[in-house]
């Protein structure tokens, strides 16, 4: 009775510390959490029954972690197959490190559990949630330790943490959990002024809140679809309340139906909408011929003197892709990035035997992934990162090394509707925007629309995300220079590898020393 009271309470606190959870319980996982479950596999159970403890224990941790993956509304009941799956493949590898507790060290459990981690990136579709380091992340003084190792680095830590406290080094374990708070300290007291110092970009960033169905076409729900034309007009309703001048404005992913170039509107219908809703001249006469998504972007760009982010699916050759258009309003300039980072199943298949399964969720084609990141010029350097890519901390460290001094980040997170995907998204992001030392605003469909600075703090955010809004705000364009700019997840990742390596050669070692001695 007492073990599995352990299991349930160490369990409650390594699934709910996380941000976007209950935050004070984060400090308890990133120290204690993992180390109660073990001290009781320690004392009773066999390599294999610490495998099967480790992999169900670590399961249900997941399965609550990953709860907003249970919403079939628009994702259809296959959406628990892969839930269970996820949860299933991440149990197993807890369970594999479990069994290990009593043979290896601390850093050594915790390279091997980092390794595990980074390997989900590239073999599991690129899956990149709920890594252990998130409990660290609770607030923001351990959080700005991610500016050394990124996110990886984080778990990295908490494991060794946790290792450490299980095998009673209490004087090692303490100055583990401490450091993270202390470097955060003199992080935050370093930078914050330079911070409030800085030049700001006046920016206008606006929130849809539109459901699948409403915004396409869906199986089913053919009542709930809004025009294109309803869609643009509700986006200029929002934009109208704006009685300040601004130098960007950013629309989410996917913003309106159908593709950039698509001719669907009349251009003389458009300017009279333009006009009639947003009060301004317009800049060039009503005609009788039809536009596209483009001439929407550029139009409001120039009649209120802004440049425009939006989120627009493309077509190249036949070629289609999840796209984010720049225009500039001072050069006239329209210019796209191409997603990079697709999502399996709904934006590309990774096996062509599930097509049918698809189809019977009216997805019927697929996006190519773009070639690589790209920065914009504007008043500033900026870079876009669309929905997922958000996640990836070398993505957003390759778009600063490209040049970027601000990352727009468009998202539609209502796929999953009324569930803790948004925050848990949000999460991510702070903690990328602290690994790179970069600013970023973010712009939803559905999700949290918000302004972070670079010490990944919230400057301002839309209360509600799944509700209409428009969130106007000065961007902070103060960046800092981090250790995990220089290296990325090739720094930790090498440490991992050599802390493994160093054992295997020590244990190498003394085993040939014994049969020397022996004979």
């Amino acid at each position: 009775m007492k073990k599995s009271l352990f299991f349930f309470l160490s369990g409650c606190i390594v699934a709910f510390g996380q941000p976007a959870w209950v935050p004070l319980l984060g400090v308890l996982s990133s120290t204690l959490g993992y180390a109660l479950f073990w001290k009781e596999c320690v004392s009773f159970l066999s390599p294999k029954g610490k495998f099967f403890a480790g992999w169900a224990w670590f399961t249900c941790i997941q399965l609550i972690q990953l709860s907003w993956m249970s919403s079939m509304e628009y994702q259809g009941v296959y959406i628990l197959g892969v839930y269970a799956l996820l949860a299933l493949f991440m149990g197993l590898q807890f369970g594999l490190l479990t069994t290990c507790i009593k043979f290896l060290p601390p850093f050594i459990l915790a390279s091997l559990w980092t390794l595990m981690e980074w390997m989900r990136l590239h073999i599991f579709c690129g899956f990149s949630w709920n890594p252990a380091g998130l409990s660290l992340t609770t607030f923001s003084y351990p959080l700005q330790f991610a500016s050394l190792f990124g996110l990886f680095g984080l778990s990295f830590w908490v494991i060794a943490t946790n290792a450490y406290f299980l095998e009673k080094k209490w004087k090692i374990g303490l100055l583990l959990a401490i450091i993270p708070y202390l470097w955060g300290y003199g992080q935050l007291l370093y930078y914050d002024k330079k911070v409030k110092e800085a030049p700001t970009l006046q920016v206008a960033l606006v929130q849809t809140a539109l459901l699948p169905s409403q915004k396409n076409f869906f199986p089913g729900r053919r009542k709930d679809f809004i025009h294109p034309e309803e869609q643009w007009r509700q986006i200029l309703t929002l934009l109208a309340k704006n009685t300040r001048d601004v130098d960007l404005i950013v629309m989410p992913e996917s913003a309106v139906p159908f593709t950039d170039s698509a001719p669907l509107f009349l251009h003389r219908r458009v300017c009279h909408l333009l006009k009639t809703i947003l009060s301004k001249p317009l800049l060039e006469e009503p005609k009788d011929h039809l536009v596209s998504h483009q001439f929407w972007t550029q139009a409001i760009g120039d009649m209120l003197k802004a440049d425009v982010i939006v989120g627009l699916d493309a077509v190249d050759r036949d070629v289609s892709y999840a796209s984010a258009f720049f225009y500039s309003h001072q050069d006239k300039r329209l210019e796209r990035y191409d997603k990079t980072v697709l999502l399996p199943l709904v934006e590309y298949l990774p096996w062509t035997c599930l097509r049918a399964l698809s189809a019977q969720y009216g997805i019927n084609h697929f996006f190519t992934p773009g070639l690589g990141q790209k920065v914009f010029s504007s008043k500033v350097k900026l870079a876009t990162l669309i929905c997922y890519e958000e996640t990836f901390g070398e993505i957003v460290r390759e778009a600063k090394n490209q040049g970027a001094t601000l990352l727009a980040n468009v998202i539609n997170d209502n796929w999953y509707p009324h569930s803790r995907l948004p925050q848990q998204h949000l999460d991510l992001i702070r903690v990328h925007a602290v690994a790179s030392g970069i600013p970023v605003v973010r712009s939803g469909n559905a999700g949290i629309t918000c302004v972070l600075d670079s010490l990944g703090r919230v400057v301002s955010a839309l209360e509600k995300w799944d509700e209409p809004g428009i969130l106007i705000e000065e961007v902070p364009l103060f960046c800092f220079p981090t250790l995990y700019m220089k290296w990325g997840n090739g720094l930790i990742v090498s440490i991992s590898l050599l802390c493994i390596l160093g054992v295997l050669i020590k244990n190498a070692f003394l085993m040939r020393s014994t049969l020397f001695i022996r004979f």
